[in-house]
């Protein structure tokens, strides 16, 4: 059997050593061709030359290794430690060498795409070797031509390269605040859209629970689900930050997350609910599994995907009548908790209907204060930082998002407000088209002010139809602004995520981090703060057992919907099958996945489903593991071309 293996190894390595070498004289010869033109060669032409050269030196080095294997496999029986360091060595460069021609031609396939972040990494190379002021210049000019960002207010790669080329360092502190803060405006943003989620819920006359796992239940998740959609359309290499996130993301919530809350209040869970998420949680789990193992996935894969999620919208809804066929009794009613508003407690009452003898400056004053500003005095020194860092991006959301709270008076109805909303509403729209449809056009810039323009025009005549035509009584149709509020809140929250995304990605260029890594870590934890700070919150409010159930509903919908989300714009993005390989890296994260939901059921099975301080220390422990390992696996492993390519097959 042995000798078979070594047989079997020695006539596979030689045709891969002749398949190579054949490769290699056609690229020599296609470079010499190339190379004899050089002098006329365009900008663009010479960085394919070079880049021609850098894999053909990959490829010379594989098929060199190869034929070390080779000889060593025919002319010496103890291969030992040898031959296997060999074999890893020569799968490391074949992945580099072929890998790399893949994605750049995946890549030249999409239409429009201006990353080119698996060339971008490169910059760390050359700047770890720059001495001069050309050779900063050099890497500048790099950067700012190979790590152009499709969409992005800001190249983020151009801090540490171009501003502050010799303190790198302080560069990326510089960037890992600023993605606080746009983690904090991320959380700020869904308070303007869940309000307007439940007055459309409501319009639609949906039941409670319905409304609880469609409406509301994206609305919770929204800032989890966009910043995957804007990972996936951010370039070739996005679905790795998307399916980074949503691992690290239920890793967090349900390990992290729950294991604080059960150590925080120690709580009794309720049986029959807790085996249904989980249940659906392994299921999606499973799936994710078996449509990874081809190495893609599909737009049928991802509508898959939202059948399953839609079918645990069903078994919700009808979850009490499926007790009493199996001969079950019904859960008891949980108590709702109020969904929260962008205006506080302590401002309700400062935004009742206005007086017609109201100057409109209180008005103004009154409606665009920032939230929990009248009980500023009240609030510790960090609420004070948090609300300090919203105001800007409060203030612009209620100039563009109109709110309709059905718990203040008169549905939050503000004359002045609303017609000043529906003003730059249609500019924003206006910009944020723009900026997504003209963006290899040379009249970008030209096209996006006309269209303001226009835009300002005719939000100019809505708003005076809206002043003239209104008074400070809730006209009829004030509801309908509820889909407006959505729609613009959506916007919002997708384009702050997008930038999130092309910082994170900007990180991986500096710190030499994988696209993996980066969303189990940076994006997975900044996102589920937000998860954090309200699952912890419900549960010191008496609602743990409400906590811990949306510590498995949160990672299951954003597994379900998340991935088929990405699966359908990665598709559409590249017009055929999405490239997501089963590496190493996320192997180990569904493993713990897995497992970690196992020891979650056969622990609380063994007590009686009583959630206690050692249920969560051991949750804790394994996310922490977790982490620890899998940024181990960026630093150490490398995922081999020829087991997931050549043995695969």
């Amino acid at each position: 059997m042995l000798a078979t293996r070594r047989v079997v190894l020695a006539l596979l390595t030689v045709q891969l050593a002749s398949f190579a070498s054949s490769h290699l004289a056609e690229r020599r010869e296609h470079q010499h061709v190339a190379r004899e033109s050089e002098l006329f060669a365009s900008k663009e032409e010479v960085n394919n030359l070079r880049r021609m050269e850098k894999d053909l030196q990959l490829e010379i080095k594989a098929v060199n290794l190869y034929d070390r294997i080779r000889k060593s496999k025919l002319d010496n029986r103890n291969l030992g430690v040898r031959l296997d360091r060999l074999i890893r060595q020569s799968n490391t460069v074949l992945n580099q060498a072929v890998g790399a021609d893949a994605d750049r031609m995946l890549e030249e396939k999409v239409e429009g795409s201006k990353y080119a972040w698996q060339q971008c990494k490169d910059v760390g190379v050359m700047a770890s070797s720059a001495s001069t002021q050309e050779d900063y210049d050099n890497v500048c000019a790099f950067v700012k031509e190979r790590c152009k960002p499709k969409d992005g207010l800001v190249n983020y790669v151009e801090i540490p390269y171009c501003w502050m080329p010799k303190a790198t360092a302080l560069a990326g502190v510089v960037l890992f605040l600023w993605i606080l803060i746009l983690f904090v405006w991320l959380m700020a943003m869904v308070d303007f859209l869940i309000p307007s989620l439940a007055t459309m819920s409501r319009m639609c006359m949906l039941r409670q629970s319905v409304a609880g796992v469609t409406f509301l239940a994206i609305g919770n998740g929204s800032s989890d689900l966009f910043s995957m959609t804007a990972a996936t359309l951010s370039g070739i290499k996005g679905m790795e930050l998307a399916i980074g996130e949503v691992l690290g993301n239920g890793m967090l919530i349900f390990c992290g997350i729950q294991g604080l809350i059960a150590i925080l209040t120690p709580f009794t869970a309720n049986r029959g609910e807790y085996l249904r998420d989980c249940g659906f949680y392994l299921l999606s789990l499973a799936l994710s599994t078996i449509i990874l193992l081809d190495g893609q996935i599909s737009t049928m894969e991802g509508i898959i995907f939202l059948i399953v999620y839609a079918t645990y919208v069903v078994v919700v809804i009808y979850f009490e009548k499926i007790l009493l066929v199996f001969g079950m009794e019904p859960l008891e009613e949980d108590v709702a908790l109020a969904t929260p508003n962008v205006v506080e407690e302590g401002e309700k009452e400062k935004s009742s209907l206005i007086q017609k003898d109201d100057e409109l400056h209180e008005v103004l004053l009154r409606h665009f204060m920032p939230p929990s500003h009248a009980r500023l005095e009240k609030m510790s020194w960090f609420e004070k930082v948090l609300v300090f860092i919203q105001i800007p991006v409060s203030t612009v959301m209620k100039l563009t998002v109109p709110v309709v709270d059905e718990s203040l008076p008169e549905d939050g109805w503000s004359r002045s407000a609303t017609t000043i909303q529906m003003f730059f509403l249609p500019i924003f729209l206006a910009w944020f088209i723009s900026r997504h449809l003209y963006t290899n056009s040379p009249y970008r810039l030209l096209y996006t002010l006309v269209g303001m323009l226009v835009a300002a025009v005719i939000g100019a005549f809505v708003a005076y139809y809206i002043w003239s035509s209104t008074s400070n009584k809730r006209p009829a149709w004030h509801r309908s602004l509820a889909f407006a509020g959505f729609a613009a809140a959506v916007i919002w929250i997708y384009a702050t995520a997008a930038e999130i995304v092309n910082v994170v990605l900007a990180f991986g260029v500096i710190f030499e981090l994988g696209n993996v890594s980066l969303g189990i870590s940076l994006l997975a934890i900044g996102i589920g703060m937000q998860d954090l700070v309200t699952n912890i919150g419900v549960a010191r409010a008496g609602y743990p057992n409400m906590a811990a159930s949306a510590c498995v509903g949160a990672p299951l919908m954003n597994i379900l919907m998340g991935l088929g989300c990405c699966a359908i714009f990665g598709n559409w993005l590249v017009h055929s099958p999405y490239p997501l390989h089963l590496t190493t890296q996320i192997i180990v994260c569904l493993a713990f996945l897995f497992s970690s939901v196992f020891v979650a059921v056969l622990y609380l099975n063994f007590t009686g489903f009583k959630a206690d301080a050692l249920f969560g220390t051991v949750l804790v422990a394994c996310y922490v593991i977790f982490m620890v390992t899998s940024l181990a696996l960026d630093s150490y492993a490398d995922d081999s071309y020829l087991t997931f390519h050549v043995m695969g097959r």
